[in-house]
């Protein structure tokens, strides 16, 4: 399986062709990777761990753009969504993760709900580039896992015919790969996945970093 440091992200269905995502692997190790065409982003939810926070509990900006998501190395993982507790404290919503570093068995980073109709791919695809296909998949609601692991985990689960979402009833996966780990695309369908979003829905996985509220008379 190619596992390149850049590439573009299709689905395949039969005979066609669907963009999806790009992901890049930066020089100081960071992985970068978003959506493959612009549109609204607005957070609907920040789940900690006991609450979930909706508008207009809290500030949530609606911004056009490509959405991007950027993991540092460090464990600070960040959307281009802007959002905060007060309206003077909105930032880039930033999640805190596992460093890369403490990256040994597969850990999710981030979860795609894809709507039933996706856009059709507008440029021909590379050698490089990854091809979920998902020609085979059942006729229900498509989601797509991003892991990061150890390159050992990844050929254990590899050669062991394991699952890499306990819960999916379908999987295809496709990797790429830096310095020290392998981020896995697995396109699936789910047992817990049974209603078609009408958009792209993005969950990135970690603990949410709030911006600071400025003190009174600053």
């Amino acid at each position: 399986m190619a596992k390149p440091k850049s590439a573009k992200v299709y689905i395949r269905v039969g005979d066609c062709l669907f963009d999806f995502m790009w992901a890049n692997v930066i020089s100081d190790g960071s992985v970068i990777m978003g959506l493959r065409f612009q549109g609204q982003q607005q957070i609907e939810v920040v789940a900690e761990r006991d609450r979930q926070l909706r508008p207009p509990q809290i500030e949530a900006l609606r911004i056009v753009c490509h959405p991007k998501i950027s993991f540092h190395p460090s464990g600070h993982y960040k959307l281009d969504a802007q959002v905060g507790l007060t309206a003077t404290s909105i930032d880039r919503a930033t999640v805190t993760g596992p460093r890369f570093e403490n990256i040994d068995e597969p850990c999710r980073m981030l979860e795609v709900l894809l709507p039933e109709v996706l856009p059709v791919a507008s440029k021909g695809i590379a050698d490089r580039d990854i091809i979920l296909d998902a020609t085979t998949a059942p006729r229900q609601p498509l989601v797509c896992t991003i892991s990061c692991m150890s390159k050992q985990q990844f050929h254990h689960v590899m050669d062991s015919n394991s699952k890499f979402v306990d819960t999916s009833t379908w999987e295809f996966v496709h990797a790429l790969e830096n310095e020290s780990h392998i981020w896995v695309w697995t396109l699936r369908t789910s047992q817990e996945q049974t209603i078609y979003p009408n958009r792209f829905i993005i969950g990135l996985l970690g603990e949410i970093k709030w911006g600071k509220v400025p003190e009174h008379g600053t």
